[in-house]
């Protein structure tokens, strides 16, 4: 087990500060202030199930993710039998707990997601797929 050697560094101004502990062994877990994580949680939380939602919504569309809106989004929520292992409730609180109005919020994880679109596989739904004739 590694055992502390006393030296610590803070990092950040004091109102928002990390600290990362040294060991034997190396650095240890930074100590990020709760506030920060209280944060980050409920970020994780108001994205999370939304994410995958989006994700479900892009995979069956042409053009992917690249005209996706959040009206299309809200639209595929009221459909219980679209991607039925996403809580909506999980993606409505988390909104509100963020404080964030959900079509905001919606508008805002579909423009974050879509720099990212070709590595997650958004660029095209298997509706926009070719398929070609090997005659």
């Amino acid at each position: 087990m590694p055992v502390s050697s006393g030296k610590t560094k803070n990092f950040g101004a004091s109102s928002g500060s990390c600290t990362i502990s040294t060991t034997s062994a190396g650095p240890t877990r930074p100590i990020i202030p709760s506030r920060a994580r209280k944060f980050s949680a409920n970020a994780l939380y108001a994205c999370d199930e939304l994410a995958g939602l989006i994700t479900a919504a892009a995979l069956v569309r042409p053009n992917g993710i690249t005209d996706l809106t959040a009206s299309s989004v809200k639209k595929k929520m009221k459909s219980k039998g679209f991607a039925r292992n996403v809580r909506r409730e999980d993606i409505e609180r988390g909104a509100a707990d963020f404080g964030v109005d959900l079509t905001e919020h919606i508008q805002f994880v579909i423009d974050a997601m879509k720099p990212h679109a070709e590595e997650l596989g958004l660029l095209q739904g298997p509706a926009g797929e070719t398929s070609f004739d090997s005659t």
